[in-house]
């Protein structure tokens, strides 16, 4: 078949599959569940896509072949909906249409290849309960050093050959949406021997490895995803005393504050760029003084130049570009406390513009329960839909203090609020976690930062509120030896929890890899898929990005995007196996 004749069967097979959305679009069903809407929106933004390469077969057939997965993934939610909404003889003929269109696509894709061919995926166990494989050599790799290597800029390079063990993926294929959920992505690609070339900071081709080639114990990754930080304090050299009370941390923290001789946005520059020595790739910051300063003074430069510790910004290298969903903190008992935080968070918003969206994204922050009333809650969660539904993230359910304050009004906090003169009668005491989860679940996408006290019967109801994310900072907690972290019971739930890594006031670092480590060490039943998903997929959902549109973020070698990866390595080839992931260390790489 050659690429004309092809493009004319796939032109035949849409004029099928544009009558099955006219059905569907007019049927009076599709007013009553407009999530039908899905298959009609996916058939149109498919032809439209082609027709516009109707003129070149080859690109026309490039163009399928980029777009039939997220097609296919519609048709599969399509078939879920249309069986739940109705059983009638033209639904089902609807159903069998769009499928037969959709695996002939397929078919005549696999007849007629055209470009680079898409590496084989190789699918290994990832859930947990199911045994994983084991290295060769019959035993674990060793667990290589601490210290993760630089990931300094490089300059740019016209050409950049990189070969890697192991290409982990997740495939949006695979993806699926409930009626009034988020779309979440089920399994990975793992593609064992692959090569990506990059010209000019650009992926032009992605292809297997023969068989047999020497192995260089390196692996490629999606970018990691830090849902939860404070880089105000990156200019710590090791973090406060955590074990004692909460609240007398917290005196540490404001004490700090006040005390600081690095200004606010030095301090901030140099989180940056450790965060990107670290190997991150999208970073959930909770912005306080310092951000407007760093904003203005890279206004006339790339927004992916974040990251300079000197005081003119530097540009990172294409595999490493930063991104940020700035979480502006709102907090305050009184009037001129609340509208001075309120009125910082609407400078940062004005000072971003549509051109910033893909490097910088604005949400806010309530802070937390001993900081915002409800009043001033419900005021943030009003504020984030008239911005266009923004996420919000609070600290929520952090300590037994915090508990112990809102239900009876006394305990440390009580006392820390009092010596501050912020205490007022009436606000604490009577009050639950659950009078701040009314709130919150009413914003479009909401964060629950640490969550370290939920209860079985408050996790019960998140489960119910899937625009709400959980946000664990491991070794933070671990720090403070809370209570065991919850976290076999969220995952059960179907919770979406994402990982962060606090900041320095409370780890000796802003190494998200590390949190994966222990996580590992500490939960062994946990695969490396897993442990994946909690540092890129569930933090890229938690920050309000679509899996369904915006997944390219996610796809670390994507031909015709610049790169967008981590890669990791083991001292010896030998050592790094796909399901030993965290025994490896992130370390830099050049073409």
């Amino acid at each position: 078949m050659t690429p004309h004749e092809a493009m004319n069967r796939c032109q035949q097979l849409m004029s099928h599959a544009w009558m099955v959305r006219t059905f569907i679009k007019h049927s009076p069903e599709c007013e009553d569940f407009p999530e039908l809407m899905g298959i009609v929106r996916s058939v149109f933004d498919l032809s439209r896509a082609l027709e516009t390469q109707i003129e070149n077969p080859e690109k026309y057939l490039l163009m399928l072949r980029r777009k039939l997965s997220k097609f296919k993934a519609s048709v599969r939610q399509f078939r879920e909906d249309a069986t739940r909404i109705s059983d009638h003889t033209n639904f089902k003929m609807a159903v069998q249409s769009i499928e037969v269109v959709t695996s002939d696509l397929e078919a005549i894709l696999k007849a007629c290849p055209v470009g680079p061919q898409a590496p084989p995926p190789v699918r290994l166990p990832g859930r947990m309960g199911e045994t994983p494989i084991r290295p060769e050599t019959g035993k674990e790799p060793d667990r290589v050093g601490a210290e993760p290597a630089s990931l300094a800029p490089q300059p740019r390079q016209e050409r950049q050959v990189i070969d890697v063990d192991w290409l982990f993926e997740p495939d949006v294929s695979t993806g699926s949406k409930a009626a009034a959920g988020r779309f979440r992505i089920c399994d990975w690609k793992v593609v064992e021997g692959c090569r990506v070339i990059v010209e000019d900071g650009v992926v032009v081709e992605v292809t297997t490895q023969p068989k047999g080639i020497p192995k260089n114990g390196r692996a490629m990754l999606p970018r990691l995803v830090n849902a939860h930080t404070h880089l105000e304090f990156s200019s710590l050299e090791e973090p406060f005393p955590a074990q004692g009370e909460f609240a007398g941390w917290i005196r540490q923290v404001v004490a700090s504050r006040q005390q600081q001789s690095v200004p606010p946005a030095e301090s901030i520059r140099r989180g940056i760029e450790e965060s990107r020595q670290a190997g991150l790739g999208i970073v959930g910051e909770i912005a306080t003084d310092g951000w407007l300063e760093v904003l203005g003074e890279t206004n006339s430069a790339s927004r992916n130049a974040f990251g300079s510790a000197a005081n003119s910004p530097q540009l990172v290298s294409n595999a490493m570009d930063l991104q940020f969903v700035l979480f502006a903190e709102v907090l305050g008992f009184s009037r001129e406390r609340q509208e001075q935080t309120l009125d910082r968070a609407r400078r940062l918003a004005a000072g971003l513009t549509a051109a910033d969206e893909k490097a910088v994204r604005f949400a806010l922050s309530p802070h937390a329960p001993y900081t915002v009333p409800l009043d001033l809650l419900e005021q943030v969660v009003d504020l984030s839909r008239s911005m266009g539904n923004v996420p919000v993230a609070m600290h929520l359910a952090e300590s037994l203090e915090e508990i112990e304050l809102l239900e009876r009004g006394t305990g440390p906090l009580a006392t820390m609020l009092q010596d501050f003169g912020l205490w007022q009668s009436g606000l604490f005491g009577g009050r639950s976690i659950d009078d701040y989860l009314d709130r919150l679940q009413s914003a479009a996408c909401g964060l629950i930062i640490h969550g370290n006290y939920l209860t079985s019967a408050q996790m019960d109801r998140i489960q119910n509120q899937p625009q709400l994310s959980v946000v664990w900072c491991p070794r933070t907690h671990a720090a403070f030896g809370h209570a065991p972290y919850p976290l076999q019971e969220l995952m059960s739930r179907g919770i979406n929890v994402a990982l962060g890594t606090d900041s320095r006031a409370s780890n000796p670092d802003l190494s998200l890899w590390k949190e994966i480590q222990f996580i590992g060490s500490r939960f062994p039943e946990m695969s490396s898929l897993q442990l994946l998903e909690l540092a890129t997929v569930n933090g890229f959902t938690a920050l309000g990005y679509d899996l369904e549109t915006s997944s390219g973020g996610l796809v670390p070698a994507s031909k015709g995007q610049r790169p967008a990866w981590t890669c990791i390595q083991a001292e010896q080839p030998s050592q790094l196996h796909p399901h030993a992931l965290h025994k490896t260390q992130i370390i830099s790489w050049q073409g």
